[in-house]
């Protein structure tokens, strides 16, 4: 899997939401890693998903990607919101919890469960007024059994 190419794939599909919201993209060089793509593609989808409605389509998103210690890095960082509140924080990845009129609350809970359970990796958010940031760390695999079926 290539991470750089999900999250340019993600941002194209959503590019259409964005209105007045930037977005500056600085992608690493990544190695590939095995996984699964369309799984990955879902939980980044529902991140940016987030930042642009806490935007309210205005603003700005920078997404990066690096490798580190064997680790896939991808932070996601929005700026213009009000923040996620403190109340909240610790529900956000809770099945069918949302914050949102018109929410499911499962797209984090999705966007978890993919980054956690099915591979092995982090995802954490950072948040105060004007800005949140995702933080996603994936490890690097060298094959399919190293990856727990979804």
């Amino acid at each position: 899997i290539a991470i750089n190419h999900i999250l340019e794939s993600a941002i194209d599909l959503l590019s259409h939401r964005f209105e007045d919201i930037s977005v500056i993209l600085s992608l690493g060089d990544l190695v590939t890693i095995t996984g699964y793509p369309i799984d990955l593609m879902h939980a980044f989808i529902a991140i940016i998903e987030n930042s642009i409605e806490a935007l309210g389509h205005q603003g700005k998103i920078e997404i990066s990607t690096v490798l580190l210690n064997e680790e896939i890095l991808v932070r996601i960082i929005d700026h213009g919101n009000e923040g996620i509140p403190k109340d909240i924080k610790n529900n956000i990845f809770e099945p069918f919890f949302t914050s949102k009129e018109k929410g499911t609350g499962l797209g984090l809970y999705q966007a978890h469960k993919t980054i956690v359970d099915n591979h092995d990796g982090t995802i954490d958010f950072e948040s105060w007024p004007g800005t949140t940031k995702c933080s996603v760390s994936i490890p690097v695999r060298t094959s399919i059994s190293d990856v727990e079926e979804p």
